[in-house]
């Protein structure tokens, strides 16, 4: 997960996967944003500084792109590439998405993890697959502030293992590759951390659904997590003093 940076809008220095929603009609009906907007916020690398592409040779373009988009901004530079397996996985959730005029059956129908976010309404998360070692990959963040500045937000890599059962708040162990630090640097720099396992409902939506081990990571749905949540006493007292939910839980979490 890519761990937002402490001046973002909303939940500064909360974990969040690769996701973008759509901004066209023909999105909804093809999902090519959730692909697409996975390598624009994330590049993969081997150790080696090989570019990972898909096996399949689906999405290179944009992956070439947001690379050479690197390269002209920041001193990184890549040396080669390599194909890698990489899938999108499903969810428990099923999205129908209707044509104007339609009403049954529905035209296109893709499961996931669906969630809702004030700035984006719904959304559907589909993890991602890459069936390479991950302790032989290095990971950086292309995306850009509107002004096209780059972020260089940190990329968190957190072991299932370590992760099932964590709810949010309570404390992780994860390894850290980061890329900027103040200015970008030359190489990417990796190492671990203790910190709080901070995210917001979308990748508890989908770690409460994957598969794992037997069972699924995260232990609550964010369904229930968030009614559990809103019915405490302090929080509905805090809800009608004013409307900062995130900045709230955030707090409870004792950031």
């Amino acid at each position: 997960m890519a761990q937002k940076d402490l001046e973002a809008p909303r939940d500064p220095g909360f974990r969040v996967p690769r996701n973008g929603f759509p901004t066209s009609p023909s999105d909804w009906l093809t999902m090519d944003h959730l692909y697409r907007k996975a390598f624009e916020e994330g590049l993969i690398l081997t150790r080696s500084y090989e570019l990972v592409l898909p096996e399949d040779g689906m999405h290179d373009e944009i992956i070439n792109q947001r690379a050479a988009f690197v390269e002209s901004n920041t001193p990184l530079r890549f040396k080669g590439t390599r194909r890698v397996p990489i899938e999108f996985a499903g969810g428990r959730d099923t999205l129908n998405i209707y044509k104007e005029g339609q009403h049954t059956p529905p035209s296109y129908s893709y499961r996931g993890a669906l969630c809702w976010t004030p700035e984006t309404g719904f959304n559907l998360i589909t993890p991602m697959i890459v069936r390479y070692p991950i302790s032989e990959l290095l990971l950086v963040d292309p995306e850009t502030m509107p002004s096209g500045k780059m972020i260089g937000r940190d990329q968190c890599v957190i072991d299932l293992d370590a992760l099932k059962g964590k709810r949010f708040g309570e404390p992780i162990r994860e390894t850290v590759h980061r890329s900027k630090k103040r200015v970008f640097l030359p190489e990417i720099e990796t190492f671990e951390r203790d910190d709080l396992f901070l995210t917001d409902k979308v990748p508890r939506a989908v770690l409460c659904q994957f598969e794992y081990d037997g069972g699924t990571i995260y232990p609550v749905d964010w369904m229930d997590e968030s009614r559990e949540f809103l019915s405490r006493p302090d929080v509905q007292a805090a809800y009608n003093r004013a409307f900062a939910f995130s900045a709230f839980e955030r707090k409870t979490a004792g950031k």
